[in-house]
């Protein structure tokens, strides 16, 4: 597994990252329709939606857990 760097990353570059990983899961996905909009207001000029797109972008990144690793986790809990 490759090592966290303490570079920074380039938002962009995430964000494709993200909208790549999202069409490979599902081709008609909303979220990447959304986020390669957001990418195209912000070259237009709004440079708020590179923001938006960058949040939509971690948050489709960060590993969910699965449904068996939930309901184990539960089942521990009883």
């Amino acid at each position: 597994m490759k090592e966290a760097s303490n570079e920074p990353v380039d938002p962009v570059s995430l964000i494709h990252t993200a909208i790549t990983k999202e069409l490979m899961d599902n081709p008609h996905c909303p979220m990447a329709r959304m986020m390669t909009e957001l990418l195209q207001k912000h070259n237009q000029g709004d440079a708020e939606a590179l923001n938006l797109a960058l949040e939509i972008a971690k948050e489709s990144l960060t590993p969910k857990r699965s449904l068996w690793e939930r309901i184990k986790a539960k089942s521990q809990k009883l």
